[in-house]
């Protein structure tokens, strides 16, 4: 028994690493517990760290679906530098439940 412990610990620990290894960027998850992060660049994305100017748009929770034409979605992204727009931020999208390029305010 003791030994089957042991190896689903030692699994566990290799799972968890491996996930790690593969998280090139970690963003903060709103609306979860204090310090939740979640891992938001797999190496995947394109483009170096920049910071651009003005904030994030305040859209904690989805908006309704309206009849008009559907957009295409946000470019998902781990900070402003993947954004292809200076006027992007890289901020939370309740939608996608990552963070995504939107216009800033």
């Amino acid at each position: 028994m003791l030994k089957l412990v042991a190896v689903s610990v030692l699994v566990l620990v290799v799972v968890m690493e491996a996930e790690a290894v593969g998280c090139r960027h970690w963003c903060d998850k709103p609306g979860g517990p204090p310090g939740a992060k979640y891992c938001c660049d797999d190496g995947t994305g394109e483009g170096g760290f920049e910071v651009h100017p003005g904030r994030c748009p305040n859209r904690p929770v989805c908006p309704k679906r309206n009849l008009q034409p559907r957009k295409p979605a946000p470019k998902v992204c781990a900070h402003d530098g993947q954004c292809p727009s200076r006027y992007d931020k890289c901020c939370f999208d309740a939608c996608l439940q990552h963070h995504a390029c939107l216009f800033a305010h």
